[in-house]
């Protein structure tokens, strides 16, 4: 019988913020001299930092990027330089208290299914499905469903660090083991007595638990990211090991199979396709996938057939796997896929993209039934906001996207229906139209249209030649000529994410991929008859990135020609938050490093000696109605002093700020995690 798995320092700077406002306060009130004692403060544990699924994602980078249908983890980013802790104590105590800020609304809905399994019930001769969901910066939640009833059990998860599950699997020992993400644990459900225990981490380099299989000595294996590592745990002796990694160089293992005669598989990419097999009596493993099928910018995957084997599958080549052999077949030989997960009745469970249910197939008469429940979820992280034509603010949720708007007068949300499995990167007002571009994986376009007023579910899809359903567009801007331009981030294990051109009117669309060599285009801003545009170092989730320098670029969308190119600081990894001022100057950021540009000359007017205090929350800056450049940071609200050529925190946030971003008139709006503040300014920020 065969198995296959299922499918800083931000935290001291507001210590010192705080305890040196209330010292100035006291100062004011009382006239005592303020005691110098702040550096007998404890420094606090630092922040954690954003990341945004594969791909999240990023691709969650992830994001940015973030991602999606297959969401994975965006790449690590070093953080920039400190200024010294005097510089900061001042620029902190300078940003006024949080008065300013007020709470408009908050989202609760259900996280996308990532796993699921059947298992033993409570009760002897009971069986339960067990469905994961995740909640990205909250807790994943297990939730265990009678396939009779619908009634269902919630067994949240005993770290309160983990946001989901994609490994959930039924042991022979009689109960469910969990891999997690993003620290990569190994959690255990007694379905009997309902303990649901940490176990610990297989590896401590880990971040994501893809899959679970039972191996045939008993074992459980798991395949991991980043390095892409074989991990398994004995039930018998609660041992964890570490088996290390399965290739040299890719990041993920992801799919896993385990056959009756003792070898275990492992499908790996996504920089470039491998098919790992490891023989449990030996420890070996070697990549059994022939040369001429190792595609880039892909993953292996592994099937149960119903006919009981395990089969590999690259691009649109079969294969069969038996020992230490991939026997390529053709297509009419590959049999059904098996889920490997039954009821007692024969029914089969399986999980579409974006599910928030379960689902049963009865595989006599091949239908399909959901399994309804009244599973009411948890508050849900929200990825993006935008303004729309009608002036309400827009956002959509991550995994799955749900599309809602909110009045900024009345902070009343109306759902306008799930429209994804991934993520809405940007929203863009154009006329009358609300246009999106998204990563949603293949059963969704990249590109949506939205008129404000159709109602729920009146969002149409975009489909062009060429185009990428795993994309993470991280910019969309109004250019020239009434063109949309759009810059993404390109998908898993590629390197060159395009600028896209977009005719909002035709729907005729052209992409400029790889404008900077091995670079992707992540933030735009339109300058006269030119487009200015930053770039990130950083490719799709899995890939090698091979330049050290984000660049700035100007192009030309008359001769579609790429103009300049400068490296505003070297050693910087992306360039955002890119906006053109009244002065005619194009200010962004690249990493942490406040700069403006001067498109006219091609060339940088100045680069900030300071960075800015806090990470960037990803192409949320605009102008304000001071004519400056407002911004967020995951610390609070900036601003770009031109004269003093920085970008100070002028209101710290009321916490972590995560998305954004909309500014309108004196109000800027933003999210933390699922609730919603607007930031009033108001003109005595310094």
């Amino acid at each position: 019988m065969h198995q296959i798995g299922s499918a800083n320092n931000t935290a001291i700077k507001r210590i010192f913020a705080a305890l040196l406002t209330c010292a100035v306060v006291s100062q004011l009130l009382v006239g005592a001299i303020l005691a110098d004692e702040t550096e007998d403060i404890a420094p606090a544990n630092d922040e954690v930092t954003e990341q945004v699924p594969d791909e999240a994602p990023m691709d969650v980078a992830p994001a940015e990027d973030a991602a999606p249908t297959d969401v994975a983890p965006a790449d690590a980013e070093p953080p920039a330089a400190e200024p010294a802790d005097e510089d900061l104590t001042l620029s902190i105590a300078a940003a006024p208290a949080s008065a300013n800020f007020s709470r408009l609304q908050s989202y609760q809905g259900i996280g996308s299914i990532t796993a699921q399994t059947v298992g033993p019930g409570p009760a002897p001769g009971t069986e339960r499905i067990y469905v994961s969901y995740i909640y990205y910066y909250n807790t994943f939640e297990l939730v265990a469903v009678d396939p009779a009833t619908g009634s269902h059990q919630v067994f949240p998860s005993p770290v309160d660090s983990e946001w989901g599950a994609w490994a959930v699997i039924a042991a022979p020992d009689g109960n469910v083991y969990v891999g997690t993400l993003p620290h990569a644990h190994l959690l255990r459900l007694n379905p009997r007595t309902g303990d649901f225990v940490d176990l610990g981490r297989p590896s401590d380099s880990e971040e994501y638990i893809w899959r679970l299989v039972v191996g045939a000595d008993g074992k459980l294996y798991g395949g991991t990211y980043p390095s892409a590592k074989l991990v398994s745990f004995d039930p018998a002796t609660s041992r964890m090991e570490d088996l290390g990694r399965m290739d040299p160089t890719e990041m993920y293992l992801r799919e896993m199979g385990a056959s009756s005669d003792g070898f275990i598989y492992g499908g790996i990419g996504f920089g470039q396709a491998h098919l790992m097999a490891y023989e449990i009596a030996t420890g070996q493993h070697r990549d059994i996938l022939p040369p001429e099928f190792h595609a880039p910018g892909v993953r292996a995957l592994i099937h149960l057939g119903v006919d009981g084997r395990l089969y590999g599958h690259v691009n649109d080549q079969y294969f069969r796997l038996e020992g230490w052999n991939a026997t390529p077949i053709p297509t009419n030989q590959m049999p059904r896929e098996d889920s490997g997960s039954h009821l007692s009745d024969g029914r089969m469970t399986w999980v579409g993209d974006g599910d928030t249910t379960p689902r049963l197939t009865d595989l006599r008469t091949n239908t399909t039934t959901q399994v309804p429940t009244s599973y009411a979820g948890l508050p849900s992280t929200i990825f993006r906001l935008g303004r729309g034509p009608d002036g309400m603010l827009y956002g959509g949720t991550m995994m799955p996207t749900r599309l809602f708007e909110i009045d900024p007068r009345s902070g009343g949300l109306n759902e306008l229906g799930a429209v994804g499995s991934g993520e809405v990167y940007s929203f863009l007002p154009v006329d009358r139209r609300l246009l999106m571009a998204s990563y949603f994986g293949q059963d969704h376009a990249p590109l949506m249209v939205y008129e404000p007023g159709s109602g729920p579910g009146q969002v149409r899809e975009v489909h062009y030649e060429g185009q990428q359903h795993d994309w993470r567009p991280e910019a969309m801007i109004l250019g020239p000529n009434h063109r949309v331009y759009v810059g993404a981030r390109a998908g898993y294990g590629r390197l060159g994410g395009p600028l896209t051109e977009w005719n909002p009117d035709t729907d005729e669309i052209q992409s400029f991929p790889d404008l900077i060599e091995d670079q992707d285009v992540v933030s735009l801003a339109s300058a006269g008859d030119l487009i200015v545009g930053g770039t990130t170092v950083i490719g799709g989730s899995g890939s090698h990135p091979t330049q050290s320098d984000a660049r700035l670029f100007t192009f030309d969308p008359g001769s579609r020609r790429l103009l300049t190119q400068l490296v505003p600081v070297p050693g910087a990894q992306k360039v955002t938050d890119l906006v053109t001022a009244p002065d005619g100057l194009v200010y962004g950021l690249a990493d942490r490093m406040p700069f403006a540009f001067d498109p006219a000359r091609g060339e940088l007017a100045w680069v900030s000696a300071r960075p800015l205090d806090g990470d960037p929350v990803f192409n949320s800056a605009a102008i304000g109605p001071d004519r400056h450049v407002w911004g967020l940071a995951d610390t609070g609200i900036f601003r770009i002093d031109p004269v003093r050529q920085n970008a100070p925190i002028v209101a710290v946030g009321p916490e972590r700020i995560t998305a954004g971003f909309v500014l309108d008139g004196n109000n800027i709006f933003f999210a933390s995690g699922s609730t919603v503040y607007r930031y009033q300014i108001s003109g005595t920020e310094s």
